[in-house]
């Protein structure tokens, strides 16, 4: 009850920075800068606690409230209730006592909150986690540290969520992920008396990958991927080679890609014997979450080919 009551000043926000940071507000409000709706997002909130409170305990005026006499009225309804041949002088004396108890006791806590400790000889404890990333922007299977040794507070066990499934367990540990996109990290640290503080690092993974390979005539070769969420563009480099052995006879070969809502390339390209083309095609915007493919096809019996491949996706930031 008494962190319940004392929420404004235990530095507690409605809406954290990681929450925060993976909405943006539209519509109306999207003309005020993101900042300014959040701190305004968070007064109202205060605004809405502290008349909800008074109102609640009759504590102090809360006008919004008609003076706070909810919970006068409730147990007053209560008392009608149960006692039904109670004269109104009782209930209102009865009701007058508890209301007057309920004001000073949340009155007392308040106070004790701020001061009690200090009075006592007690400060108050210090939670505050910490994460310290080596990098926050970087590839596929790019090791990054994290060090949690900048906490204030007496931890005991620090335990790491990155995201993708993966969980680990100390004050300084390291991480890579195998596929692309933006990934919150969180750290729970955990005090000897069981008292945790969590913090949020927001990582953003760039994902690399390439091949090569050769496609007999008449055969295909597809090449698939994954695209997750937050992703900004998409890079391929593709290097066809004709390789049919013959003279005089082209490789004649059919590049497609295709994305989540279809195919967004598709060309053929005839090749003599050991002739080489470069493609690059490059996507921005559009239906790019979701899964891709590289469709690599030889169009006759006698078009042999290979081929070598960079696959590059790019992702944003969630603000």
């Amino acid at each position: 009850m008494l962190q319940y009551i004392t929420l404004p000043f235990q530095k507690l926000q409605p809406f954290p920075e990681h929450f925060t940071s993976l909405f943006a507000p539209t519509g109306l409000v999207g003309v005020i800068p993101d900042s300014t709706f959040w701190i305004l997002a968070n007064s109202f909130y205060w605004i809405f606690w502290l008349n909800l409170m008074v109102g609640l305990t009759n504590a102090l005026p809360a006008v919004p409230l008609d003076g706070g006499f909810i919970f006068a009225d409730g147990v007053t309804g209560m008392l009608g209730k149960v006692r039904s041949s109670m004269t109104a002088e009782s209930k209102e004396e009865i009701v007058d006592k508890l209301v007057s108890f309920l004001a000073i006791t949340v009155l007392f806590l308040i106070i004790w909150q701020l001061v009690g400790p200090r009075l006592v000889g007690t400060e108050p404890v210090t939670l505050n986690a910490d994460i310290d990333a080596s990098i926050t922007k970087g590839w596929s299977d790019e090791i990054i540290e994290f060090d949690a040794s900048g906490s204030e507070g007496a931890f005991v066990t620090y335990e790491w969520d990155f995201g993708d499934g993966n969980t680990a367990v100390g004050e300084k540990v390291q991480h890579n992920w195998s596929q692309g996109g933006l990934y919150f990290v969180v750290l729970t640290a955990t005090d000897a008396e069981d008292r945790q503080s969590v913090a949020f690092q927001e990582i953003r993974i760039n994902h690399k990958e390439n091949g090569e390979g050769e496609v007999d005539g008449g055969d295909e070769e597809i090449i698939s991927s994954t695209i997750n969420p937050y992703v900004k563009n998409i890079h391929f480099y593709i290097n066809l080679t004709g390789q049919n052995g013959l003279v005089g006879i082209e490789s004649d070969i059919t590049l497609t890609i295709t994305s989540p809502s279809g195919v967004i390339f598709e060309e053929s390209y005839s090749l003599a014997n050991n002739e080489q083309l470069f493609v690059e095609e490059e996507v921005i915007g559009g239906d790019m979450v979701g899964d891709w493919e590289i469709i690599l096809e030889s169009n006759d019996p006698v078009s042999d080919f290979a081929y070598n491949y960079n696959w590059e996706t790019y992702f944003q930031d969630s603000a």
